[in-house]
C-alpha cells in the first residue's frame, strides 16, 4: 500500500503477504513488527506479532473468548450479536467503529492501517466509511456478485453478512429456514441409506497412500463450508473428489490429474480414493463415519458442477441433490451432471 507525501513521492506504508491459495497471511506496516495470520478453514483464529500472540476461541460460529499472550497471558470473554459483531464496540449499520479485538464488525478482523475489513482472507477490502468495496466483484455483474460490483451486502447490511466478499448471506432467510424446519418435524425427510465401500479391504493401504500424498504436498483436503473453500477448483491440472457424510459435512480432496487420464492403467495405491478421504474426514474433522454421497467437483465455463463418479461407493445420480441443497445453504450454487458409467 502506498500513500502520497506532500512532495508527491509515493511511500510504502504497508506490505501484505499471501499464501499459495491467495489467503492473506502476513501484514507488515511501516516501522512495525510483521504480523502473521493463521486460519481454521476460512476464519481467522490467531495472529502472531513478534513475542505477542492473540488467539480466538469459538464453538461452531459462536465466538467465545480472545487470549492475548506476551509476557503475561490475559483472556477476555467476548459478547457478540447474531452476526458475530462484538458488543464492546458500537458499530454503524455498515460497520464503522473502532474494533480493539481480533474480531470486530460481523466477527471480521479490521486492517490495522486502513481500518478496512479484508474479507475472504484478504480477497476484497470493504471500507466502512465509504460503505462499499475498494475493488469490483469478480462475480459481477452476471454471477453471484450481482449488478453492482462494488455494493456491500446488496445495500442491506442489517439483514445480510458477506464473509467471503463475494456472496452475501441473508440472515432473514436463515431464520425462515429454521422456522420451516420446525414446522416440518411431523414429516421428516427420507433418510438416505449409507453407501457401502466396495473395496473396504484396501482401506489401510489407501489411507497410508493418502497421508503420504498429503504430507508430501501432492494432495490437499478441504472441508467445504464457504465459497472460498472451493478455491482449488481454479488450480489447473487437478482432480477434485468429494464425500458427503451423514452429519452433512462435505470433504473435498484435490490431487494432480494422472498424465494419461486413464485410471485403469494406474496402480490403485498411486492416487487417493474416495474412501480414504472419508476416513481422513473422520480422523481429522470429526465427521460421521457414514458416507451418503460421493463424486467429483469440477469447474466448466465458470460454473461449479458436481458429478456422481466413485468406483468405491457408486452413488446414484439422485444422491447429488442433497449435496447441491447443502451447498446452496452455504451460499454456493452448483449444477449437477449425471455419470452413466463408473470410474474409480
Amino acid at each position: 500500500m502506498r500513500m502520497n507525501q506532500s512532495a508527491g513521492t509515493p511511500r510504502v506504508m504497508c506490505r501484505y503477504g499471501y499464501d499459495a491459495l491467495d489467503g492473506l497471511n502476513l501484514c507488515s506496516p511501516l516501522a512495525a513488527v510483521p504480523t502473521q495470520r493463521f486460519y481454521r478453514q476460512d476464519q481467522l483464529v490467531s495472529e502472531v506479532q513478534g513475542a505477542r500472540r492473540r488467539t480466538l476461541f469459538q464453538h461452531g460460529q459462536q465466538l467465545i473468548a480472545q487470549q492475548d499472550s506476551a509476557e503475561d497471558v490475559a483472556t477476555q470473554l467476548l459478547a457478540t450479536d447474531t452476526k458475530r459483531s462484538t458488543l464492546s464496540t458500537a458499530y454503524s449499520v455498515y460497520g464503522a467503529g473502532h474494533a480493539p479485538q481480533l474480531c470486530g464488525f460481523n466477527g471480521e478482523r479490521a486492517d490495522p492501517l486502513t481500518a478496512a475489513y479484508l474479507l475472504g482472507k484478504g480477497q476484497r477490502a470493504f471500507n466502512t466509511q465509504l460503505r462499499r468495496f475498494h475493488s469490483p466483484d469478480t462475480q459481477s455483474p452476471f454471477g453471484l456478485g450481482g449488478m453492482n460490483a462494488y455494493a456491500y451486502c446488496l445495500g442491506d447490511p442489517v439483514n445480510h453478512v458477506d464473509p467471503t466478499g463475494h456472496v452475501p448471506v441473508s440472515l432473514a432467510l436463515k431464520g425462515l429456514r429454521a422456522i420451516s424446519r420446525v414446522k416440518s418435524v411431523a414429516k421428516p425427510p427420507r433418510r438416505l441409506s449409507t453407501l457401502v465401500n466396495r473395496e473396504v479391504g484396501n482401506i489401510a493401504e489407501e489411507m497410508q497412500t493418502t497421508r503420504d500424498l498429503i504430507k508430501s504436498n501432492r494432495t490437499w483436503v478441504t472441508r467445504v463450508d464457504t465459497h472460498s473453500s472451493l478455491a482449488m477448483l481454479d488450480q489447473p491440472g487437478l482432480l477434485h473428489k468429494f464425500v458427503y457424510t451423514r452429519d452433512k459435512q462435505i470433504i473435498m480432496g484435490s490431487f494432480p490429474r494422472p498424465l494419461n487420464h486413464a485410471y485403469v492403467n494406474l496402480p490403485k495405491a498411486k492416487y487417493p480414493s474416495h474412501a480414504s478421504f472419508a476416513k481422513y474426514a473422520v480422523q481429522e474433522y470429526g465427521a460421521a463415519d457414514e458416507v451418503v454421497s460421493a463424486g467429483y467437483f469440477f469447474k466448466e465455463d465458470g460454473i461449479i458442477k458436481i458429478k456422481n463418479y466413485s468406483g468405491h461407493y457408486r452413488p446414484e445420480f439422485e444422491r447429488m441433490k442433497p449435496v447441491q441443497k447443502r451447498l446452496k445453504k452455504l451460499g454456493i450454487e452448483v449444477a449437477t451432471v449425471r455419470n452413466d458409467f463408473i470410474v474409480h
